[in-house]
């Protein structure tokens, strides 16, 4: 654990105020788990992060569950692990140019931290758990009309919400059903997400510089649970480490297979034949990537 903060503590400094003001580099996502694989596997990597944020006041007054989660999160430079009010603080310490994930435990502790004047555009809802009154909007996250309360507060403070549980994932917006329910959205297409623009940019200069491969074949489902979540998850973990696209197709549909929330509607059991198709550069290693991972039953074996 890092101590960023002044003697004072006070994140409320005229120095905190300057340095707030300054576009930083950094994602806040709410995710109860905290730190698990996802955010070390998927979005650490992608954003090239040096920093990781708990912001979490029980876990940063257990010694014991801070020293779990630190050992888990052992390959990220810096670990901080701060009460929700004092990640404004911790942000204004870490030099602008570094690339930073402030990890939440629900939707209150997010706004404890913009009560106390924590200054970002929009918040990542990566993860929230089933419940008691609470709807599926996204295999991984679940929200009640409680929780869509705080989801307005924090409009309200304007901070864009997104359901994005996957940096390859689309991000998705919310809005509330005939019937008060809380269901997914398409964004508009004037929001961008800057790491995937300079992605694209990148790979479009990697496919000049090299010839682009094409790659067609059948792939059939052999575990007996199917294309379920984790077996998804793996599948976009897999697909997301290549500059190649990587497409899945069932009945004529075709499925970015970096992107979660699209694998997950194929509904694909037991025996389901799809067809793959990769292109790219670096075509040869993703399809073949990809097709071990059919072949092993991702990581579950032969049904």
């Amino acid at each position: 654990m890092v101590d960023l903060l002044n003697e004072s503590g006070d994140p409320r400094s005229s120095e905190h105020s300057e340095l707030m003001s300054r576009p930083l580099p950094h994602i806040h996502r709410v995710d109860p788990r905290l730190v698990h694989a996802t955010l070390l596997e998927a979005w650490v990597p992608y954003l090239a992060a040096r920093h990781l944020v708990v912001a979490d006041e029980e876990v940063a007054t257990n010694l014991r569950g801070r020293t779990i989660f630190e050992m888990s999160a052992r390959d990220v430079a810096n670990t901080y692990f701060v009460a929700e009010t004092l990640v404004p603080a911790v942000l204004s310490k870490i030099p602008p140019n570094e690339g930073v994930i402030v990890v939440y435990g629900g939707l209150q502790s997010f706004t404890r931290a913009l009560s106390i004047g924590l200054q970002c555009q929009q918040m990542i809802l990566g993860h929230l758990p089933s419940g008691d009154n609470r709807w599926r909007v996204h295999p991984s996250v679940y929200l009640g009309q409680d929780d869509y309360q705080w989801v307005d507060r924090i409009r309200e403070a304007g901070v864009e919400v997104v359901v994005r549980p996957l940096p390859s994932d689309q991000p998705m917006g919310l809005r509330q059903d005939p019937d008060g329910r809380p269901v997914l959205v398409e964004m508009p297409p004037t929001i961008k997400d800057t790491r995937s623009a300079l992605q694209s940019q990148a790979d479009g200069q990697a496919d000049d510089a090299h010839v682009s491969n094409v790659l067609v074949g059948q792939m059939v489902v052999v575990n007996e649970r199917g294309l379920h979540l984790r077996a998804a998850h793996l599948l976009a973990q897999c697909a997301g480490r290549f500059v190649s696209s990587v497409n899945v197709i069932s009945d004529g549909r075709t499925v970015n297979a970096k992107s979660l929330l699209g694998l997950t509607t194929l509904g694909a059991a037991l025996g389901t034949k799809l067809e793959l198709r990769v292109e790219g550069s670096d075509a040869e290693v993703a399809y073949t990537s990809v097709k071990m991972l059919f072949e092993s039953g991702f990581d579950e074996g032969r049904a």
